[in-house]
């Protein structure tokens, strides 16, 4: 899995592409979560678009805790908004992440991806 970082304006950009497996995923995010807050960043958008593979319930639980807990211990809460497609992104990782106190949502454009990090 590839990983590229592109800081715009007002949010952090974020690219996942190749093939995802859960530990790469949270890998990813907790690079994601130091970069933003090295940065004072509190807008990330992560583009998930060229990302394949299948990811159990299990796995996408897992992520969803591990981010959150990742970006306590960083001292933020970034507003994410992950932008993706089935049956790689299917919101459940998100959900878990927002019931522990994160702020999360997935969306399948960039008009609303945009739309959510800047309410």
């Amino acid at each position: 899995m590839n990983v590229q970082f592109k800081p715009q304006s007002d949010y952090l950009l974020i690219t996942l592409s190749g093939v995802a497996s859960c530990d790469e995923i949270i890998s990813a995010f907790k690079e994601i979560f130091e970069a933003a807050s090295q940065e004072g960043s509190n807008k990330i958008l992560v583009n998930c678009l060229s990302l394949e593979g299948e990811i159990s319930t299990m796995e996408r639980h897992r992520i969803g805790i591990e981010a959150t807990q990742f970006q306590t211990s960083c001292g933020i809460i970034p507003r994410v908004a992950v932008l993706g497609k089935a049956p790689t992104v299917d919101g459940f990782a998100a959900l878990v992440s927002n019931n522990r106190g994160g702020d999360c949502t997935v969306v399948s454009g960039w008009k609303e991806a945009l739309d959510y990090l800047n309410q």
